[in-house]
């Protein structure tokens, strides 16, 4: 069994949230009619990128799909450059 510090649970719980409450603003955004852009939202998937890029380092590339905003994210990508794209 493999057993992790708590400080990195803590860390993949962080992302994993952060990810859901980025989507669940966007999906909300898209809603009230405010944002024009067509977006393919991965609530539900947020552990996937979180696990993935929890073994990636800084040099290691990742290829996504239609529903990459948690990759990015969990890749370390900033969340307002992200908000400024869509």
């Amino acid at each position: 069994m493999v057993r992790y510090a708590k400080e990195t649970l803590w860390r993949l719980y962080y992302d994993m949230l952060r990810i859901r409450k980025f989507q669940l603003r966007i999906d909300s955004l898209y809603l009230d009619n405010n944002m024009k852009t067509p977006v393919h939202l991965c609530i539900g998937q947020e552990a996937v990128p979180v696990g993935v890029c929890a073994h990636l380092g800084p040099e290691d590339y990742l290829a996504s799909n239609h529903r990459g905003h948690g990759h990015y994210l969990a890749k370390g990508g900033d969340l307002k450059a992200l908000v400024a794209e869509l």
